[in-house]
């Protein structure tokens, strides 16, 4: 709304507004910015009997970033691009009977539930560059996911480009690295009223 106001020979205009913004940010699992920070709330490993449930968060690491003790783990990097510059595809699969887990283009610090799965003991997961399995592979990784303890799946271990961020155990517990975030926020431009105006003059 436009105001406006005369005091002799000037001419006063103003601006009014009320509340103009709402904003409600429900950070869930399949939104595509809720892992930005990197820390998790716990560092639990899976040592309880193969997951029901695993929560990824792709980082765009490479493999050196790795950070796991575990054994049997495999990466290769196979290309020099940058895994931050732009969206990949990837693609989970079982490494014994090939069942397909994920196929999908992800974004940076984007989370991959993988949930309702009988998964292998051992995963495939290829970072692609572009929209399709068919495209240029950036990184391959060979990861036990049996969860005996010694396997180190643990929450916060970064696995090549990916951060495991939360597993359910064979006992239906599910153990989070990072919790769920809501928050609402409304912005408000406060305007003086018109007879504060008139009255500075």
């Amino acid at each position: 709304n436009l105001s406006t106001g005369n005091l002799g020979d000037d001419t006063i205009s103003s601006t009014f507004s009320s509340p103009c913004l709402s904003v409600s940010l429900d950070c869930e699992y399949d939104n595509q910015h809720c892992y930005k920070l990197d820390t998790p709330s716990n560092n639990i490993t899976c040592n309880n009997g193969k997951p029901h449930q695993l929560l990824w968060i792709y980082r765009g690491t490479l493999c050196d970033d790795s950070n796991n003790n575990q054994p049997g783990f495999i990466c290769e990097d196979l290309s020099d691009q940058d895994l931050n510059t732009e969206d990949v595809f990837i693609s989970i699969r079982g490494n014994e009977t090939d069942s397909i887990y994920f196929s999908e283009t992800v974004l940076h610090d984007q989370g991959i539930l993988l949930e309702n799965i009988t998964f292998d003991d051992n995963i495939i997961i290829e970072v692609h560059r572009g929209d399709s399995v068919g495209s240029e592979i950036l990184q391959r990784m060979v990861i036990n996911i049996a969860c005996d303890g010694a396997e180190d799946l643990t929450i916060g271990k970064n696995f090549g480009a990916l951060q495991l961020g939360s597993f359910m155990n064979a006992d239906g517990l599910i153990t989070e690295g990072f919790k769920k975030l809501t928050f609402k926020n409304i912005i408000q431009n406060v305007a003086l009223s018109e007879n504060e105006i008139l009255s500075a003059w």
